[in-house]
């Protein structure tokens, strides 16, 4: 049931490229687990940390199995600071992702089901 669980976790990592005070160029980067939230039959839905992608100027998701794929920002609530990158199924085999579930808010507070293990988590306060 962990490995499974595990499946619906990613990496999302973004970059800017900025110059420091020596016209140098460099690169940064910031990461934060996301969570597979949804596949809508064309893209990957993840839900992330909106701090995390903020200003980036490039967005991956690193997969369990060692998969990286570019990601783009679908929708931002600003309210959560929650953010949907998607990234394209064509991108991904089969055995790449796993845990698709559903979101709904109870109580007061954000859970998430996964499907494929049938574990309910509560995510955040809402």
């Amino acid at each position: 049931v962990a490995q499974d669980a595990g499946r619906a976790l990613v990496t999302v990592t973004a970059t800017t490229t900025d110059t420091d005070w020596f016209e140098n160029p460099y690169e940064s980067g910031s990461s934060a687990i996301g969570l597979i939230i949804a596949d809508n039959g064309r893209q990957l839905l993840i839900l992330v940390d909106s701090g995390v992608t903020k200003d980036a100027e490039d967005i991956t998701v690193s997969f369990a199995d060692g998969t990286v794929s570019p990601a783009k920002v679908m929708n931002t609530d600003a309210d959560t600071s929650l953010q949907i990158i998607g990234v394209t199924l064509s991108d991904l085999s089969d055995e790449t992702y796993g845990g698709t579930g559903s979101l709904y808010i109870q109580d007061g507070k954000l859970h998430w089901y996964n499907d494929v293990t049938g574990q309910l988590t509560v995510l955040v306060p809402v």
